[in-house]
């Protein structure tokens, strides 16, 4: 039997909704912006109050971007088996960036390592290195178990189930300052992915859901996304008065924020209702997103970007930080689509196609 993995990944690719591989392109776009903001030295605490002090924080849209990636993971997972040469691909893609992105940097970089650093690096899923990688591949492992769980419960057990997670792991950190105070209900990342992950198989199963309706899923978008705004403006104004503030500006864009988690239910809502089409490039463009989120956030590959590269921090209050925070974005997510693409063409495919032939001569 003649297998053909280039041919079963365009397979695999084509079968994907690509609205909602669009979706998910945007999400590692804000994911970047974010990064922009947060890695690029930019103390935006100590701006003076204006208008780039504001564009640097209403950009910080990780998590908004974090949140998207589950949803449509849960959305894809709704009755779908579970893939081992799925995990072996992310634990395979990780280890290559995180190996030979810290050869060249140490190559050809000062950089100070200690015993520690090796281990990090030869196990950086295990090491959480890349803490969202961490957090996904657990969440995938046990998924087989979530989906079983989430299956046997009917459609007013599993609508209050959710309910009662958003609850507990959004609406009280949010209102009770978990960001701050740590009031998240013994929350965390995995915590948070199995919510989101529930989500969106629920929008998968059930499609006559309220939020399926595309008025109110705008309306919620524009209504969630307005009061994000207005946050960081009204803290921002209150910081004038009473400094200390200004270090909360992005309290409501935190991973545990109701805001973030309604904006993110909305533009899923949203692209999985439009009209279903398939288009090769934009699917081939979204599988490499993981790929740009692994390079562009090695740490070894962080400071050097955004510090010295990109030089974000001489920007901070310059009349060209958003033509340069645009311009930098679209590099990093177009230099490391093409590197991503290439390890998946020329190093990916080839392994997996030794390991097919090896599972089947052992079948």
């Amino acid at each position: 039997m003649k297998i053909n993995i280039a041919k079963d990944e365009e397979n695999n690719l084509a079968r994907r909704n690509s609205a909602v591989e669009v979706l998910r392109i945007v999400a590692m776009v804000f994911i970047v912006c974010s990064h922009y903001s947060f890695h690029g030295m930019i103390a935006v605490e100590n701006m003076q109050f204006g208008l780039n002090q504001f564009i640097l924080q209403s950009f910080v849209l990780g998590n908004l971007g974090v949140n998207l990636f589950v949803l449509i993971t849960g959305y894809y997972n709704y009755q779908a088996q579970f893939d081992i040469k799925r995990l072996l691909k992310i634990w395979l893609q990780t280890i290559f960036y995180s190996i030979i992105l810290f050869l060249v940097f140490s190559t050809f970089q000062n950089l100070t390592i200690d015993k520690f650093d090796y281990l990090r690096v030869l196990f950086p899923i295990i090491f959480k290195e890349y803490w969202f990688v961490s957090a996904y591949f657990v969440l995938y492992i046990i998924s087989p178990f979530i989906n079983a769980f989430l299956n046997a419960l009917d459609r007013n057990k599993y609508k209050k189930f959710i309910i009662i997670a958003v609850i507990l792991w959004y609406l009280i950190p949010t209102l009770f300052f978990g960001s701050i105070f740590g009031s998240d209900m013994f929350g965390n990342e995995l915590c948070q992915f199995l919510v989101l992950y529930s989500i969106g198989q629920y929008m998968r199963k059930y499609h006559d859901n309220i939020i399926y309706d595309r008025k109110n899923s705008w309306n919620i978008l524009i209504l969630s996304w307005g009061l994000l705004i207005l946050s960081t403006l009204s803290i921002d104004l209150l910081s004038l008065k009473f400094p200390s503030l200004v270090y909360q500006a992005n309290y409501f864009y935190s991973r545990s924020s109701i805001l973030i988690l309604c904006i993110a239910i909305s533009l899923f809502a949203i692209a999985s209702s439009a009209k279903v089409f398939y288009n090769k490039y934009i699917n081939k463009i979204a599988s490499c997103t993981l790929g740009v989120y692994l390079i562009h956030e090695t740490p070894c590959v962080r400071e050097w970007l955004w510090s010295k590269l990109l030089n974000n921090s001489i920007y901070a209050n310059s009349i060209n930080l958003i033509t340069h925070m645009i311009f930098s974005v679209f590099i990093v997510f177009t230099v490391c689509s093409f590197i991503e693409y290439g390890r998946k063409k020329f190093v990916e495919q080839p392994i997996f196609k030794i390991i097919n032939k090896s599972v089947w001569k052992f079948k």
